[in-house]
């Protein structure tokens, strides 16, 4: 069946004029307008945020509490610093009594080994000290003693032993040992007068004392 023009022409009229109806009820709005609803909301959002995530403000302490505490830290400090100080102190002078001792050791190390000797420096003064007359083998046995003890005081010397013998010196209570007194006119109180034992020093350390006779 055909279609009329004029039936089709009323049904696009009333179309338009529904169209017509809605469009009246509600307004749409511009580009414009969405624009800016779409920013408040970025807005507002973004506010949001920033609140969700911002640190809570922080409780500063006074001026006469950073003080005191500044004054704490500095005693402290002064305290540790003193203690650092007296360490040190006491590390340098370990240093220097473990070096002291160490020059002693080198120096004296010889001790025993020097006090073991003299008794034969004393059986060789003994020797030299008889008498050998007109025997010309006891002046050869004598004369080789004598060579002995040079020899020996040189190997003494050359480690740092000293012989001691005062005879006509002051009497040195340090270095000697009275063993008897006697009266002697020609010299004064307190002279050594004879050397019973010959005394020894070992780096200016007194190894044994001399055993002296002395006027009075």
């Amino acid at each position: 069946m055909a279609i009329n023009d004029d039936d089709s022409d009323v049904g696009q009229s009333k179309a338009d004029s529904m169209n017509a109806g809605v469009n009246q009820g509600k307004k749409w709005p511009t580009p414009e307008e969405v624009d800016q609803s779409d920013q408040a909301s970025s807005d507002t959002t973004t506010a949001d945020s920033k609140e969700e995530h911002e640190a809570p403000a922080l409780d500063h302490p006074s001026y006469e509490s950073l003080e005191n505490k500044l004054t704490e830290a500095e005693q402290k400090m002064n305290e540790y610093w003193n203690e650092v100080m007296r360490t040190r102190a006491e590390m340098e002078n370990t240093r220097r009594r473990c070096e002291n001792d160490v020059v002693q050791a080198r120096k004296f190390a010889l001790t025993k080994f020097a006090g073991d000797l003299l008794s034969v420096a004393d059986s060789l003064g003994h020797a030299l000290a008889c008498e050998y007359g007109d025997n010309q083998f006891a002046r050869s046995i004598h004369e080789g003693v004598d060579m002995t003890m040079n020899m020996l005081l040189q190997t003494f010397e050359r480690y740092g032993i000293k012989q001691i013998d005062p005879v006509g010196m002051m009497f040195d209570p340090n270095q000697h040992q009275a063993v008897s007194t006697e009266e002697v006119p020609d010299m004064k109180t307190n002279t050594v007068v004879r050397v019973l034992q010959k005394g020894y020093l070992l780096n200016d350390r007194l190894i044994r004392p001399a055993m002296v006779v002395v006027a009075k």
